[in-house]
């Protein structure tokens, strides 16, 4: 909660209200709504060897169901894009990618559009398990020993359930703290914010940027 308050402190003076063409994330979702998103993040990190750049993804949103008790949100990840070289040749970030690509979040809001939890983490985590166990196989038939038990060791680390299931939580709470707000179509909002340091403890400081491409029926 404090984390949110923090980024919601941040991004509320960024906002500007579009004239036309606008739609509202929340809370006016009605049942059988489709939107279609692109997430960009930017996270720097100064430190000697650490990648920094950043990651563009598409996000599709289907409104599952809206009522007075609130909304059920499929949240659906799609393409990842790395913009630095780095990034894009580390097999972790590929993998991480790969993992997180087509699942179905089930998000649950309540009334005014407040993200509440994700309703379906537990089945989220034993298809994130299937999927980094298939995909680090075949990785490590092609390594060699001895880089082989270490590159899996840091994979069982970074690619775990939890990490995985914890990034997509944190990814869609940053995008729902904009409750309320307009997006002008092809005007993308920015945002600076701090995110999880997939390296280690602590945050990183990153860039948001969150444009829309198509909401329909319009709000």
């Amino acid at each position: 909660m404090r984390i949110l308050l923090s980024i919601l402190s941040v991004l509320l003076p960024l906002l500007q209200i579009a004239s036309a063409q606008t739609t509202t994330i929340t809370p006016r979702f009605t049942r059988g709504q489709v939107g279609l998103f692109k997430l960009k993040t930017t996270r720097e990190d100064n430190r000697a060897g650490r990648p920094t750049g950043w990651a563009t993804t598409s996000v599709t949103l289907r409104v599952l169901r809206a009522d007075g008790t609130g909304f059920l949100i499929d949240w659906i990840p799609g393409e990842t894009k790395f913009q630095d070289p780095a990034q894009a040749s580390n097999p972790i970030f590929q993998l991480a990618a790969k993992v997180l690509r087509g699942l179905h979040v089930e998000v649950i809001l309540d009334a005014s559009g407040t993200f509440k939890r994700l309703r379906n983490r537990t089945d989220l985590k034993a298809k994130v398990q299937l999927a980094v166990d298939s995909l680090t196989k075949n990785l490590a038939e092609s390594i060699p020993e001895p880089k082989r038990q270490q590159l899996l060791e840091a994979l069982g680390r970074l690619l775990s359930p939890n990490v995985l299931t914890a990034s997509v939580d944190k990814e869609v709470q940053i995008y729902f703290v904009l409750y309320g707000m307009e997006i002008e179509r092809s005007k993308p909002f920015d945002g600076s914010l701090s995110v999880p340091n997939p390296f280690g403890e602590g945050t990183l400081p990153s860039h948001l940027r969150v444009e829309l491409k198509e909401m329909e029926p319009s709000t």
